[in-house]
């Protein structure tokens, strides 16, 4: 696949103004959390439909620090256990209020039932469009989520195995696609050599 035809991994600043912009919505906090799951976790939209209660809370029924994902749900046999970002987390909490059935779906939708594929698809597009942020898509998110996680994983004393690993992908090849160049990061390395 050619980069030109991928997703495109949203900057510090799109991603902001899109978390910003999720208030306009009537659900907004629902939508948040549909970004976040896909930049701050690396959720396919497939994912993020199919991710219930019981795979984020802990043994206490609280929102705990990781997600257990179940290959019931992933990507082929892509399950794993996913930490959660403290921001992530923060939405989760103030998402998850009581009498919330831990079979339940996290992502509802206005009637109280888990949204359909297509739906999040849609609503991260017309989104994304709303917020001037041309080529992205629902798998930008995804492709944030490990751009980034490559960029800093060196400074907690990671590798790309790491990235790899949380992208829950079988082979490295397929996780160095998602990652964007950086032409100023290259430059800079240079002088450090």
């Amino acid at each position: 696949m050619s980069l030109q035809k991928q997703a495109r991994a949203l900057n510090e600043k799109q991603l902001k103004n899109a978390l910003a912009r999720t208030s306009q919505y009537r659900n907004g906090l629902r939508n948040r959390c549909i970004i976040e799951l896909t930049c701050f976790a690396g959720l396919r939209a497939k994912e993020v439909t199919g991710l219930r209660w019981e795979h984020v809370l802990d043994n206490d029924g609280k929102v705990g620090l990781d997600i257990r994902l179940t290959n019931d749900i992933a990507k082929g046999t892509s399950g794993g256990v996913i930490p959660v970002n403290a921001t992530l987390r923060q939405t989760l909490i103030e998402l998850y209020g009581p009498g919330k059935n831990s079979k339940a779906s996290i992502i509802q939708s206005e009637q109280g039932k888990g949204m359909k594929v297509q739906s999040i698809i849609n609503l991260l597009w017309n989104h994304y469009k709303l917020c001037d942020i041309e080529g992205a898509s629902s798998h930008s998110g995804r492709r944030t989520f490990i751009t980034n996680a490559a960029r800093k994983i060196s400074l907690v004393s990671g590798s790309l195995r790491d990235v790899q690993n949380l992208a829950r992908h079988k082979n490295l090849q397929s996780t160095q696609r998602y990652i964007e160049q950086n032409s100023e990061a290259q430059r800079k390395v240079i002088d450090l050599l």
